[in-house]
């Protein structure tokens, strides 16, 4: 009888602390030609912003994100990677709570470049995007 009391109790605190922590599991994918300048390809950074509402984050101009405006609607402070040309990696990142997309931002020589993939990690794969000489694509 002490156990069904004791995971009852158990049950009503995991309902009352509220939506756990979210990770994310990216896997990015840079052409060889990734963010050409004068005929040579360059690094690019990325700029992660975790979301609770991705609209804000889409209204937003992508320069003013590259320089670092934080739109309505984050969860949280944005982070960056570098990736290079022809480079494949793959990211996992804890979130905040309440994290249900990742606002990405890639700042190439053209222009910045933006895109949005779900707050998600699991067995049935990972958000992908792939980085091409000007710009960035969620893959399917």
């Amino acid at each position: 009888m002490a156990w069904l009391v004791l995971s009852g109790v158990l049950a009503a605190l995991a309902c009352t602390s509220g939506p756990s922590p979210s990770s994310m599991c990216l896997g990015v994918s840079a052409s060889p030609k990734l963010n050409l300048y004068e005929n040579e390809p360059h690094v690019v950074v990325l700029k992660f912003y975790p979301l609770q509402n991705a609209a804000p984050f889409q209204a937003a101009d992508a320069q003013d994100l590259v320089k670092g405006k934080k739109p309505a609607g984050m969860t949280g402070d944005p982070w960056e990677a570098t990736v290079l040309p022809g480079q494949s990696v793959d990211f996992t990142e804890q979130l905040p709570r309440d994290t249900a997309d990742v606002g990405i931002v890639a700042d190439f020589f053209s222009g910045a470049s933006r895109a949005v993939v779900p707050a998600k990690c699991g067995m049935f794969g990972k958000p992908k995007i792939v980085l091409s000489a000007s710009d960035v694509q969620v893959a399917n």
